[in-house]
């Protein structure tokens, strides 16, 4: 081989290792910091406006955020418009739903479309239930 190919297969192969054993990472400080704030829980839904599964829980999340005001903390975040928070929340498929603990830790997530009922019986798992 010749030196630069081998040059530029440790390069490729330094960045790979890198990347594979970078710490993951945390939930966004500004996010947590929110909820902190509020002693609420949060639903956080990552997704689209144009996705047909994110469109979809448009009504699961406004019924969520109006039954349960001042109880739940409904946020829904277009990771189309902010790629960042798309990132930071490691989404895979949208949407994806994060329940995150009133001081802001997550405590469980689920990928793609959740009925309002999945999305109760998921709180009642963790031990809230909203009135």
């Amino acid at each position: 081989m010749s030196r630069k190919l081998l040059i530029g297969a440790a390069v490729v192969g330094a960045v790979v290792l890198v990347l594979a054993f970078r710490p993951a990472a945390s939930s966004p400080a500004p996010v947590a910091a929110a909820v902190a704030t509020a002693a609420r829980p949060k639903l956080l839904d990552l997704g689209a406006t144009t996705c047909i599964p994110c469109k979809a829980m448009v009504p699961v999340l406004d019924g969520l955020r109006t039954d349960f005001a001042g109880q739940l903390d409904v946020e829904f975040i277009d990771i189309t418009r902010n790629h960042e928070a798309g990132e930071a929340w490691r989404v895979e498929i949208m949407p994806t739903q994060v329940y995150l603990s009133a001081d802001g830790h997550e405590l469980a997530r689920h990928q793609g479309f959740a009925s309002r009922e999945d999305i109760l019986g998921q709180w009642q798992q963790l031990g809230l239930s909203f009135k």
